[in-house]
């Protein structure tokens, strides 16, 4: 077995204070690799990575950026990328940055109601889990995790028509909205 310590770089501080998040993360796999002489190598890997964080993430670069270190390259790179030549990708961000915020300074913001509906059913806030493949690449309850993480920020979970987890398990897993991916 080799193990790949990543401990070293990233982001300082500490992750206590973020449930479910550990500050050492451990993940062992398979490794397939070809060697100089054209053998294939295959070794059992486990890569151990801990996390350093001023406090909770605060934005989406911090929360992508622990994945980054959570997930082993394969599988950080399928949810970071995009499809094809991943033009759609690349203006969803800029679509982003051309975005900006102006804050309304001393203004009471003590009771601030984000809450919105969608199709009828009232959410606590206007982002829903947009349907994604494979979860359990990332979470060994896969779907059903984030099912339950949609139920208690109580908003909309899309279930993907590739997920890793089936229809029942998720549907069994929390009394939340839930919306399904189909294509016809």
């Amino acid at each position: 077995m080799v193990i790949k310590d990543a401990s070293t770089g990233g982001i300082t501080g500490c992750l206590d204070s973020l449930k479910g998040v550990k500050t050492e993360y451990a993940k062992t796999y398979r490794s397939r690799e070809k060697a100089s002489d054209g053998t294939i190598q295959e070794e059992e890997v486990k890569i151990i990575k801990t996390f350093h964080m001023a406090a909770e993430p605060v934005n989406l670069n911090e929360f992508q950026e622990l994945a980054r270190l959570a997930l082993p390259k394969m599988y950080y790179d399928f949810y970071a990328g995009g499809a094809e030549d991943e033009h759609t990708l690349k203006e969803n961000v800029e679509a982003f940055h051309r975005i900006t915020f102006r804050p309304r300074i001393l203004v009471d913001v003590s009771r601030i109601d984000l809450s919105t509906t969608i199709l009828d059913y009232k959410i606590s806030a206007p982002i829903i889990i947009a349907p994604t493949a494979f979860h359990k690449l990332a979470n060994p309850e896969g779907e059903v995790a984030t099912a339950r993480a949609a139920a208690s920020c109580n908003t909309i979970m899309v279930l993907s028509f590739t997920s890793s987890s089936t229809i029942e398990e998720v549907a069994a897993s929390s009394n939340a909205v839930r919306f399904y991916q189909l294509y016809v």
